[in-house]
């Protein structure tokens, strides 16, 4: 059974939140289990990652009336990095936990946070791509990812989702951010130009559209032209 970290209410529960030692741990766990999986760094189509699914903890997010001051020391917590410049958003992002990647997302308190780089410049809206990821990608953007931020290939996460295929990423990353999504934030957002200068260029001159129509996914070409 997966270990649950529960953050709840403190008015509610008597304050039944967890330890800074209990995130740590967590995240321990989860620096293991992105270990065991050695091609995460690839660009590949299909990744294998273990397929446990209680093997991670879950959580149960706090709401906004929550103290300004607990949820600091846990988004502090969360932005804890391993030597690969890896915090806990991004593992959980990398071995596919997309519920606790959402909640952790949501546990943010300032879109800075959700813009941090690892050491290949990769930020969570890239492995969010990488791994096809497009609900966790739509929340990153929701919650003021820098979507034309490039990694050390000088890829944006929509060039990657242009050379892997992945229609549902690239629709996330396109579509204009509503006001009703960004009721699910509990900061402010800055403005950011939806969709991105599809004129960047990766290290290899490519922009996101000739990257798509030369790869053959047509779907995604249609979507930039349009």
């Amino acid at each position: 059974m997966a270990r649950a970290a529960i953050i709840t209410l403190p008015r509610d529960t008597g304050m039944c939140m967890p330890t800074s030692h209990h995130l740590n741990q967590m995240f321990s766990d989860m620096k293991r289990q992105k270990k065991d999986n050695e091609q995460h760094r690839q660009y590949k189509g299909e990744i294998n990652f273990d397929k446990q699914q209680d093997s991670m903890p879950r959580f149960t997010v706090a709401t906004a009336a929550d103290s300004l001051a607990v949820k600091a020391l846990i988004a502090n917590v969360i932005m804890t990095t391993d030597r690969d410049g890896d915090n806990f958003l991004f593992v959980a992002i990398i071995i596919r936990k997309t519920e606790l990647a959402i909640n952790l997302i949501n546990l943010t308190t300032d879109y800075s946070q959700i813009r941090s780089v690892n050491k290949l410049r990769q930020t969570a809206l890239h492995l969010a791509a990488i791994t096809n990821n497009p609900k966790v990608s739509r929340r990153l953007v929701v919650a003021g990812a820098e979507i034309e931020m490039q990694d050390y290939n000088g890829n944006t996460a929509l060039h990657i989702a242009c050379i892997q295929g992945w229609a549902g990423v690239a629709r996330s990353l396109i579509q204009h951010v509503s006001y009703e999504e960004t009721k699910q934030n509990s900061f402010k957002i800055p403005y950011v130009l939806i969709p991105q200068n599809f004129e960047i260029r990766n290290y290899d001159g490519s922009p996101c559209l000739i990257i798509a129509i030369c790869k053959g996914y047509l779907d995604i070409a249609d979507m930039l032209i349009e």
